[in-house]
């Protein structure tokens, strides 16, 4: 027997009934569906879930409640990953060999929350209450990881794949600048790729205002070959390294 056909199963279930735009849906439960329902309303792609008895019957039901316009990530077509020239001049770049690279992560939607702070608030929360000291510790991951992975990675694909080198002294500086992130998540029967979108300003060095160009990045995905991207951040660094080969494809 195919171990993933429960989980489709459930899957098509929850589309046809958000496509129907039912308040709930009941189906048989199992200690995998209510895993599965569990990352669902965190995600914010459910609203809720019990497990019922049924009377007379040995087996227990599980009932979703439906969040409002809910759209389902599994049967979703997600938009293209894509740059987009918003102003200015795509070919600013082109005669450049150096370049320098700042990060801004202010205003940032992560997930189903609207700011950086909300999803680490609630992150935290959530892992102390598993185990005390567990959210602590991640909440100084995610705070670390920023300068130890997400950027490392964006600036190694970007001059990898445009062909220019970083220095402070560059004519002219790439702010790359995160405006939501979706986390992803991987629970072994099930997954999720990383996300983010982007504003990019190419300016001035010498005049960090002075905006020349300006760009979009939406939709980037983040994941591991096979599947083996247990770790949020590990996740989330891929999405980083897939903008930065994408912009530096575009840019050069």
């Amino acid at each position: 027997m195919n171990m993933t056909d429960p989980i489709a199963d459930m899957l098509t279930r929850i589309r046809n009934a958000n496509i129907a735009m039912h308040d709930t849906l009941t189906m048989p439960s199992s200690k995998m569906k209510e895993a599965i329902a569990k990352i669902l309303v965190s995600e914010g792609y459910i609203e809720n879930f019990d497990v019922v008895d049924v009377e007379g019957k040995a087996y227990k039901n599980l009932k979703i409640t439906m969040a409002v316009m809910a759209m389902f990530f599994i049967v979703c077509s997600a938009q293209g990953q894509r740059v987009k020239n918003t102003s200015g001049n795509d070919d600013i770049l082109k005669s450049e060999t150096t370049i320098n690279i700042e990060f801004n992560y202010d205003n940032i939607k992560v997930g189903k929350y609207k700011t950086k702070q909300e999803y680490i608030d609630a992150k935290t929360a959530e892992y102390n209450k598993k185990e005390a000291g567990k959210g602590d510790s991640w909440a100084k991951s995610w705070a670390n990881d920023k300068e130890s992975r997400f950027e490392p990675k964006f600036i190694e694909l970007f001059t990898r794949e445009s062909g220019m080198t970083v220095s402070k002294d560059a004519k002219y500086t790439l702010i790359f600048k995160t405006t939501s992130i979706e986390p992803g998540y991987n629970i072994g029967i099930s997954r999720k790729n990383a996300e983010i979108d982007a504003e990019v300003w190419i300016v001035e060095t010498a005049n960090k205002e002075n905006k020349l160009a300006t760009f979009t990045i939406s939709n980037v995905p983040g994941g591991t070959a096979f599947g083996y991207d247990f770790d949020t951040g590990l996740r989330i660094s891929e999405a980083y390294a897939n903008s930065g080969k994408k912009l530096g494809k575009y840019l050069k």
